[in-house]
């Protein structure tokens, strides 16, 4: 099985789009897709993220379940071919919803990005960068500490 950057690779190249493009269209950064293609960060965090890849680059149900699981995501269609009999598509059914703890498993493991933290509101993404969050944090600290010292000096 192919892994999920080599996958991603092939899609891209096949779809023609650059990494910017696809990064506007999910609503990642840029060094974010750079990061999936070179294997540097494993995997997206969330399902809905590779969705939408599969969605921008226009792939088949095959390719997007490829690309989920390659992801460590559980795929959306598990459908057994027609010329099996009954019973052995209810045991491959039956199979593919015993293994939804491992892909539970995985969906709710968190991968640490030490540069970036993701904001969701809403459809949109936005990047904060650890530093910056620290740096707001520790003002609005202060700004708090400022207040309370004026309000104790004004009630004597």
């Amino acid at each position: 099985m192919r892994t999920f950057a080599e996958l991603l690779s092939l899609y891209i190249k096949q779809g023609g789009i650059t990494d910017t493009e696809l990064a506007r269209a999910i609503g990642v950064s840029r060094q974010t897709i750079f990061r999936w293609r070179e294997g540097t960060t494993s995997r997206p965090n969330n399902r809905e993220d590779v969705l939408a890849i599969s969605k921008k680059l226009r792939l088949t149900s095959e390719e997007k379940d490829n690309l989920l699981l390659a992801a460590g995501f559980r795929p959306e269609d598990i459908v057994p071919p027609d010329n099996e009999d009954t019973e052995l598509q209810a045991s491959k059914v039956r199979k593919a919803d015993a293994t939804d703890v491992s892909y539970a498993d995985f969906e709710s493991e968190e991968e640490n990005d030490s540069e970036n933290l993701l904001v969701r509101s809403g459809e949109r993404k936005i990047f904060i960068s650890r530093g910056l969050l620290f740096l707001i944090i520790f003002i609005l600290v202060w700004i708090v500490i400022i207040v309370l010292i004026v309000m104790a000096v004004f009630n004597r």
